[in-house]
């Protein structure tokens, strides 16, 4: 396949004949050898860098996908990658960014906007705003069990907060609701040591974005 790759400062790295059983980490060894990747303002060159595929878009991670081969990836023939710094991904999620693309300019095209650099892509981002992404519900839910506790409220619980006033930490009133603590009120317990009715800090973490 004849592989092109945009490179961070708007320049392309091209490579004709790669073979297509080739794993991608050896496109990935390939950029890094050749010190093609320049990020920063004195254009440093890094290996501390992503590959992905615009149309569609699909971020290719060096240690996810590094093993499977080009053929593997459904990548052939005439080959369009991005390169960018690892520290953004997930910031530009394509799908999103192109059909934002089309409302805001007729002569952004299909090849025009594959042609962007990162930077242009960054710029666009900032007109029509990020995509983001999180963790699937499962997961959230996952996260919180293990980072979290809770406690039934006992009559001793109740009388001890209310004595320390509501707006104290472990006070009289969940922050969230500002409803008084009540006898087998379920209540968990944050990392930072505050709690809340877990129904309701539950709903707001599990629920935004």
């Amino acid at each position: 396949c004849h592989l092109r790759v945009r490179l961070p400062d708007g320049t392309r790295w091209e490579r004709a004949g790669v073979d297509e059983e080739a794993s991608l980490e050896t496109v990935y060894e390939l950029l890094v050898a050749e010190r093609a990747v320049r990020i920063g303002d004195h254009r440093e060159p890094t290996a501390d860098f992503s590959l992905m595929t615009t149309a569609p878009h699909r971020e290719l991670y060096r240690e996810i996908f590094g093993a499977k081969s080009m053929r593997e990836l459904g990548l052939r023939g005439q080959v369009a990658l991005t390169a960018f710094p690892s520290a953004a991904r997930g910031v530009v999620r394509g799908a999103h960014l192109e059909r934002a693309a089309a409302g805001l300019s007729d002569a952004i095209d299909d090849d025009g906007f594959d042609a962007l650099s990162y930077e242009q892509l960054l710029e666009l981002e900032s007109r029509v705003g990020s995509v983001k992404t999180g963790p699937a519900r499962e997961e959230k839910v996952d996260l919180l069990e293990a980072a979290t506790s809770t406690t039934t409220m006992t009559q001793a619980d109740v009388g001890a907060r209310r004595e320390r006033g509501a707006y104290e930490c472990h006070g009289s009133r969940c922050s969230i609701c500002c409803c008084e603590w009540v006898e087998g009120d379920q209540a968990r317990t944050l990392k930072c040591g505050h709690d809340f009715h877990s129904a309701c800090v539950d709903k707001w973490l599990l629920d935004s974005e």
